[in-house]
């Protein structure tokens, strides 16, 4: 529910801003972008270095839950144990909240979103969200910290994309590669 209901507000906004009824943010805006980012991040952290199930010393292996029954437990916002382990999903998730969190705390006061307009090509996406903070909404269209509402050229949009590529780590994607300058 944590994670959802933060890509639900961004989605909101991310539908504002390719219908053009969104050029500027306010604080709610911003907090709303920023949350997404930090999830983002947090996100590709936890990939970096899952945790595993744990044992839990001294606690008392109880109940044995089914899955459906764990699952409804999880869908509740609850986490749950396996006898006296922790499963990995539910640590991650902890992690996950404390995270987002501390991302927000970095991000939030600096905030300064602005709109990218690539004319020029289309945007890559990485997956690692990079330092300069940078969300891309559609292959032409993106949100960046510290940038004024601009459109970029080629030449431009390939900067960008070269700065996008070498943050990777493992991956990067597009809609059409060849249209990505």
């Amino acid at each position: 529910m944590f994670c959802k209901r933060i890509e639900d507000n961004f989605q909101r906004v991310a539908e504002l801003i390719i219908g053009g009824l969104v050029v500027s943010f306010n604080q709610e805006l911003t907090h709303i972008i920023s949350s997404f980012y930090a999830l983002w991040l947090a996100r590709a952290q936890i990939r970096e270095q899952p945790e595993r199930d744990r044992t839990m010393p001294g606690i008392w292996p109880g109940h044995a839950w089914s899955k459906d029954q764990e699952e409804a437990v999880e869908k509740a916002g609850y986490a749950f144990f396996r006898g006296n382990v922790a499963p990995a999903r539910m640590i991650n998730g902890m992690a996950l909240r404390i995270h987002v969190t501390r991302h927000l705390r970095q991000i939030n006061p600096t905030a300064n979103w602005g709109i990218l307009h690539g004319i020029g090509g289309e945007f890559i996406a990485p997956d690692w969200p990079v330092i300069h903070m940078f969300i891309p909404i559609t292959p032409k269209l993106a949100l960046a910290n510290n940038a004024i509402n601009q459109r970029l050229d080629r030449d431009a949009v390939g900067l960008v994309n070269e700065q996008l590529r070498s943050a990777s780590r493992r991956y990067f994607f597009a809609r059409d590669l060849a249209a990505c300058p």
